[in-house]
C-alpha cells in the first residue's frame, strides 16, 4: 500500500507526460520520466538517479479513474467541515487526474514532498483543479479546503 497525491481536472485540456517532463525540466533539467509504458500513460518520476514515484494519468471513462472517483466521492459523504460541494463538484466533472505514488526511499517526508512540489505547482499554474493527498484531504493554489481521513 502507498501514498498517493492526485491532481483533479475539470477541464477539457491537453496534457500528456511529454508536457509534465518538460515543465518539470524547465524547473531543474535533472527532472525526468523513465520507463515510460507505450501503450499507457505511466512512468517513474526521477531527479537525478532519485526515485520519486510512479506517476500516471487517468481520464474519464477508464474503468480505473471511474471507479477512483466513486470511491473519493464515497469518501467525502459525512464531511461537514470544509468545501465538500466544491470538491463533490469536482469528483463528479472531473476530465483526468494526474496521480502521483509517493516512493519515499528512505527520505523523509518534508524531503520527499520538497522535491515533488514542482509538479503540482505547475499543474495547479495550468490546469483548474484541486489537489488531494491520501489521509490528509483536498487542497486548492492556497491550502486546505476539506480535510478527508483518519484525523478529522
Amino acid at each position: 500500500m502507498g501514498y498517493y497525491m492526485r491532481y483533479i481536472v475539470n477541464e477539457d485540456k491537453e496534457i500528456s507526460l511529454g508536457m509534465i517532463e518538460t515543465a518539470l525540466r524547465r524547473k531543474d533539467p535533472n527532472y525526468r520520466l523513465a520507463n515510460q509504458a507505450p501503450t499507457q500513460e505511466y512512468a517513474e518520476l526521477l531527479l537525478g538517479t532519485d526515485v520519486y514515484g510512479a506517476l500516471a494519468i487517468n481520464r474519464r471513462g477508464s474503468e480505473l479513474m471511474d471507479e477512483e472517483l466513486e470511491e473519493l466521492l464515497e469518501d467525502i459523504d459525512n464531511e461537514e467541515v470544509g468545501d465538500r460541494q466544491r470538491v463533490q463538484h469536482l469528483l463528479q466533472n472531473a476530465h483526468f487526474t494526474v496521480i502521483l505514488q509517493v516512493l519515499w526511499q528512505g527520505r523523509g517526508l518534508e524531503a520527499t514532498l520538497e522535491k515533488i512540489d514542482p509538479l503540482w505547482e505547475w499543474l495547479f499554474e495550468q490546469y483548474q483543479g484541486l489537489l488531494q493527498a491520501d489521509g490528509e484531504g483536498y487542497y486548492d493554489i492556497n491550502g486546505q479546503i476539506l480535510e478527508v481521513g483518519e484525523s478529522n
